[in-house]
C-alpha cells in the first residue's frame, strides 16, 4: 500500500492519459464506439506492444499497491481499474498474470468512492460493467447486467451492443461456474462439456472480437487472413525445434528483427506456451512434436531442453528471446520448411488433403483454435468438388495467399 493520501499532479496527468487511451474519440470529439470495441476486444500484438511500452511500469506499480490512494477520487478509480483490470490483459497475453489484478479490480468496485455518481461522460461507466464481467463469480455477473441495463438508456445507442457480451459471460457461469477458455492457462482439467463449449466461437471470449463498423454488432472468431501466417509460423517453429533436436551443437545469437517479426512471434509464442508462464518447458515441447504426428524419445527431449540450460532465468526452458534465436537461426535451405512439408503434415494418403483430417491436425497442434475457425481456413484454400485438396494447387494457393514465398523452396 502506497503511504500518499492524496493525488499528486503526476498521479492526475497519467489518470488523464489512461482515460484518454481507454476511450478513443471521434473527430468530432466524441466518444467512438467502435474504436472503444477494437481496444477492449480485439487481439492486437501492436496494441499490446504499445500499452505495454506506454504503460508497463505504471501496471507493475498498480499490482503492487502503489496508486491504491487513487480510490480516493471518482476518476482516480476509473484510472485504477484500467491498470489492474484491462492493462494486465494486454501485457501479459496468454500467460497467468492476464489475471493477476483481478482481486484488486473487484475491491475498487467494492470500496472505491462514488465512481457511480461521478463519472462522466457516462460511457465511462462500462469500465466497471468489464471488471465484473470478467469475474468467475454467478452474483458479480448477475450485477454487471444489472447495472449495464441501468446504464443502457443513458449510453449512445452505438454502445448498446455490450449487451449480448455481457449475457454470454452470465450464461457461461451458470453452466460451469468458471470460464472454460480459460482453464489450460490456469492449469486447469477441461470437462468434456467444457471443451465441447470451447470449440465454438460464440463462446469463446479469448478470441479476437470482429467488429461490424456498419452497425457495430460483435463476433468472436479470427478470419483466416490472420490464421494462416500464424500457422505457417507454427510450421517453421516445428521444423527448427526438430533441426535443432539432431543438431549435435548450435551457438544461438540474439538477432536484429523488425517490430512486425517480434509480434508475430510474440503470437506464436502465446500458442505454443500453453500453461501460459512465459516459457516453453518439456510439456510445451512435447505437445508440438505429438501435434506433428513426430515421435521423440522423453529422453531426446530432454537432452533438446538442455540446449537452454545456460539461460539461468528459465533453466532447461525455453524463454521468449531464445525462442526469437532459434526461428532466426542460419540454418541451411534444406532445413528451412517447404511447402510439400507443411501439406504433408495433414495428409494420410501423400495426394490430398481431406477436411476432417486437416481440421483434426491443426486443432491439435492449436487448441486455442475452434472447428468454425480452421474450416473457414480449408475453405480459404479451395477444396475441389470432392472436398479435398490437392498437392498442386495447396501450392498454388500458398503462393498466392503469400506473396513474399519462393514458388520453389520454402515458406
Amino acid at each position: 500500500m502506497a503511504k500518499n493520501t492524496e493525488l499528486n499532479q503526476s498521479d492526475h496527468d497519467l489518470i488523464e492519459r489512461l482515460i484518454d487511451y481507454m476511450f478513443p474519440k471521434t473527430a468530432e470529439g466524441r466518444p467512438d464506439a467502435i474504436r472503444c470495441c477494437g481496444l477492449w476486444f480485439k487481439k492486437s500484438v501492436s496494441t499490446d506492444r504499445e500499452i505495454r511500452d506506454q504503460f508497463g511500469p505504471d501496471v507493475r506499480d498498480a499490482l503492487r499497491g502503489d496508486y491504491n490512494h487513487w480510490m480516493h477520487t471518482a476518476k482516480g478509480s476509473l484510472g485504477l481499474m484500467i491498470l489492474v483490470d484491462q492493462f494486465p490483459r494486454n501485457i501479459f497475453r496468454d500467460r497467468r498474470e492476464m489475471f493477476s489484478g483481478d482481486e484488486i479490480s473487484a475491491s475498487i468496485i467494492e470500496s472505491a468512492s462514488n465512481w457511480k455518481t461521478e463519472l462522466s461522460p457516462v460511457q465511462q461507466l462500462l469500465v466497471p460493467c468489464l471488471i465484473l464481467t470478467h469475474m468467475e463469480n454467478l452474483d458479480a455477473q448477475s450485477r454487471c447486467l444489472e447495472y449495464y441495463s441501468e446504464l443502457e438508456g443513458r449510453l449512445p445507442e452505438n454502445f448498446h451492443g455490450f449487451r449480448d457480451i455481457f449475457q454470454r459471460h452470465l450464461d457461461a457461469i451458470k453452466i460451469f461456474g468458471r470460464f472454460p477458455h480459460r482453464n489450460e492457462v490456469l492449469g486447469r482439467v477441461s470437462t468434456r462439456e467444457e471443451t465441447e463449449f470451447k470449440d465454438s466461437p460464440t463462446h469463446r471470449f479469448d478470441l479476437a472480437a470482429r467488429i461490424n463498423s456498419e452497425n457495430g454488432s460483435i463476433s468472436f472468431g479470427r478470419s483466416e487472413e490472420s490464421l494462416w501466417p500464424l500457422v505457417i509460423n507454427h510450421v517453421k517453429a516445428t521444423k527448427r525445434f526438430d533441426n535443432l533436436m539432431n543438431e549435435d551443437r548450435l551457438t544461438l545469437r540474439k538477432p536484429s528483427i523488425s517490430q512486425k517479426s517480434e509480434d508475430n512471434y510474440r503470437t506464436l509464442f502465446g500458442q505454443l506456451d500453453f500453461d501460459g508462464d512465459g516459457s516453453l518447458d518439456f510439456n510445451n515441447v512435447k505437445r508440438l512434436f505429438e501435434s506433428t504426428n513426430k515421435e521423440y524419445s522423453a529422453q531426446k527431449l530432454k537432452k533438446f531442453m538442455k540446449h537452454f540450460s545456460s539461460c539461468k532465468c528459465c533453466s532447461e526452458k525455453i524463454c521468449f528471446n531464445q525462442f526469437v534465436s532459434l526461428m532466426e537461426a542460419d540454418f541451411s535451405d534444406s532445413n528451412n520448411p517447404t511447402i510439400d512439408d507443411f501439406f504433408d503434415m495433414f495428409t494420410k494418403d501423400g495426394c490430398s488433403i481431406q477436411r476432417e483430417e486437416f481440421i483434426a491436425c491443426l486443432l491439435a497442434m492449436n487448441s486455442r483454435l475452434t472447428s468454425d475457425e480452421v474450416a473457414n481456413m480449408f475453405d480459404a484454400a479451395g477444396p475441389n468438388n470432392d472436398g479435398r485438396i490437392y498437392r498442386s494447387q495447396f501450392r498454388k494457393f500458398l503462393i498466392a495467399y503469400h506473396t513474399d514465398v519462393e514458388v520453389s523452396r520454402s515458406l
